[in-house]
Parts: structure tokens; sequence; C-alpha cells
């Protein structure tokens, strides 16, 4: 959908403009060889990169939930790692292990532009990140027809990365790359730039309808996250409780 955006209040160019959002949500893309089995694609299902395998839009999240399952343990004696229902078995030189791997927030990505360059903000929506309905016209009246919404965090700043194509207008959009925020992770990731000091971001929709239909979206993913997280919190507490007791001889 379209939006106004706008960093901590600001009307500078470089800290506000005019976007399309999207909202997504980490979802394990069938691979050619498993296809076989005849599990049903929904009709709206998209994604970031043919290859990147990663991600799905947001109103397919209600018919999967799964998360990808990547390989980022070290070999080690039953080793954990916080994360989600993804779990491996790691072989290492001595023993062998279970690496419980983190599930990834799901992120909202800015189709914007930047000094006449096509560029992406990407917004990773984890737990720190929330709608804050007292920094809009919703703290006056719940029923307002406000057309803002005020994403804040529990956090000194939000994490807010921009990436914009190497050339203005046209002559740059072959390096107007979203495989960068694909996961796992590009290696190119660690060099997308990371906005200062972003205390909290405005969006304004052109209709109610359009915000709640966003906010609608966005509490299905936050619920998706909170799921995976409690999955994760679960593995963890079992492998634990199951590690103290003592072997059988």
């Amino acid at each position: 959908m379209n939006v106004s955006w706008s960093i901590n209040g600001s009307t500078k160019p470089h800290k506000s403009g005019k976007a399309m959002v999207q909202l997504w949500q980490l979802q394990t893309l069938q691979s050619p060889a498993s296809s076989s089995n005849n599990t049903p694609v929904p009709s709206n299902y998209s994604a970031i990169s043919p290859t990147s395998g990663l991600m799905s839009r947001t109103s397919s999240v209600a018919t999967n939930t799964g998360v990808s399952a990547r390989s980022t343990a070290r070999t080690g004696s039953t080793t954990l790692f916080s994360g989600s229902s993804a779990t491996s078995v790691m072989v290492g030189s001595r023993h062998n292990g279970t690496a419980v791997l983190a599930p990834d927030p799901p992120v909202m990505v800015f189709f914007t532009v930047h000094n006449e360059k096509y560029t992406f903000l990407h917004l990773e929506l984890t737990s720190r990140i929330f709608i804050n309905p007292e920094s809009c016209n919703c703290r006056k009246n719940s029923k307002t027809e406000c057309l803002t919404a005020v994403l804040e965090t529990k956090d000194k700043a939000i994490n807010l990365r921009r990436s914009c194509a190497s050339e203005a207008s046209g002559r740059g959009l072959y390096t107007w790359d979203l495989a960068k925020f694909r996961m796992p992770r590009h290696p190119q990731y660690k060099d997308v730039e990371v906005l200062e000091k972003v205390k909290y971001l405005t969006l304004r929709f052109p209709s109610v309808e359009a915000k709640d239909e966003f906010r609608k979206e966005l509490r299905l993913l936050e619920k998706v996250r909170d799921l995976e997280m409690d999955m994760c919190r679960n593995i963890v507490r079992e492998k634990q409780n199951k590690d103290r007791k003592p072997a059988k001889r």
C-alpha cells in the first residue's frame, strides 16, 4: 500500500517521502524436488527472489507459518542456540549436539526514492518495535478518523536500514537490489547503511481503511512472531531439562 513516511517527524527530503510499503514474513520456499507432494501454494504468494527462498507476503502467513532452517551452528557438545522450532543435529569432533535456530522477525520494506535514486528502507519488526497510539490522534478517541501510525522502539533507536541504487532515475535501476535483505544473509547485507538516531517512524495512510488493513496485517505478523518465539523457548527448555537428567548406565 502507498504511504507517506517521516523519520522523527522531519519534513526534510532525506528523512521523509512517499513509498509503497510491504510487510513480509519468513517462509520456506518449496524446492522443485519437493513439489511432488502437491502442497497447495497460495495464489497470492510472492517471493523476494527466485533464488533466495525466503519471504512471503503477509496475506499468506495465515496458511503457512514455517521458518527456514538455516545452518549457522558451530560444532560443540550439546550446544544450544536461541532460536525457533527449526533444529538440526551437529556432528562435532568430540560430541554431537543440537542447534536450535533463531526465528527471524518479520520485516517492513519501503519502496521509495532518496536523492532521486530508487531506494529501499528495511525494518525488522522485532518485539521491541510497536505502534504507539498515544503518539497520534488515536489518543484522543480510538474511533477517530486518524490516518497516522507511529512506530516506536523500546530501545534507544530503531534499526532502519537504507539501500539505494547506484545512480539516479532509471540509470541505476539494475543496482536497486532487494536481494541484499534476503535470508540466508546476503554478503552485502553488512554494508547496508543503518540510519542514525531514528527515534520513531511516522506513517500516514491515504484512508482509514488502508490504515486498518495495515494494522490488521501487522497484528497477524506479531502473532506469528510470538508463536515462533514460544516454540523456541519450549524447545530450548525441553532440551535443557533432558540434558540435566543423569545418563543411564
